[in-house]
């Protein structure tokens, strides 16, 4: 038997920790969880164990609470600074980041050549359909009574809380809003009601010219993308 086996055990009796006797005694916590894993212990010990686990817990909780506050005013201070290095885009630049986010949420399908082409672009973030509509507006030119707001919505959702919402992202006039309702066949209706509480918007613009251009513009941007080698 080891010599301080005995005196484990007596610490361990009055509510001392495995970690507590492994420290008063200099020998390893595995030692101590192996010489008192059989002991029966009294119920003041085990409540004086409970209080101590549960300050741990809250010491744990506290520090993690402490160091997810640090991390995310880290990452708040790279993003102002990162934020900065953007600034004020020109013509040209919101003419790239325009065609970009069309080649990846636009319509594109040109493979039937008797459907006219139309603009039409999708998401459910309101800050990208404002840079679109932005693109739309100043790079391309599109009067704005040709551009056609179309909110595809599940059946749990208000349809003027929807209009409301969209009407005042893109200063669309109500009366060139569109419902369309949708019901996924995975989710079986069961879509929980916080996703997508406003819907996703597409917004529409008949102007076969337009497209192309924009598809031009993608055929560019694809070029740039080959391996220069």
């Amino acid at each position: 038997m080891h010599p301080k086996h005995r005196e484990a055990l007596r610490l361990r009796k009055i509510g001392k920790s495995y970690r507590e006797i492994a420290l008063f005694l200099g020998v390893a916590k595995s030692s101590v969880s192996n010489w008192c894993r059989n002991i029966s212990l009294g119920s003041k010990a085990m409540a004086i164990l409970k209080g101590k686990s549960n300050q741990s817990w809250e010491k744990l909780a506290e520090y993690n609470r402490k160091r997810s506050d640090i991390l995310w005013q880290a990452k708040q201070e790279i993003a102002d600074v990162t934020k900065e290095e953007i600034g004020r885009l020109s013509q040209r630049e919101l003419c790239l980041v325009g065609a970009a986010l069309y080649w990846g949420e636009g319509w594109k399908n040109t493979k039937k050549p008797r459907r006219t082409p139309t603009i039409a672009f999708s998401n459910s973030d309101p800050f990208m359909i404002q840079f679109f509509l932005r693109f739309l507006r100043e790079v391309i030119e599109i009067p704005e009574e040709k551009i056609i707001g179309s909110i595809q919505i599940h059946p749990h959702i208000a349809v003027s809380r929807a209009i409301a919402f969209w009407k005042s992202i893109t200063k669309i006039p109500k009366s060139r809003f569109y419902i369309r309702y949708q019901v996924s066949k995975a989710s079986n209706g069961k879509r929980p009601h916080r996703l997508l509480p406003y819907g996703t918007l597409e917004l529409r613009v008949s102007a076969q010219k337009q497209f192309w251009r924009i598809k031009g513009w993608i055929n560019a941007l694809a070029k740039e993308g080959e391996v220069p080698y």
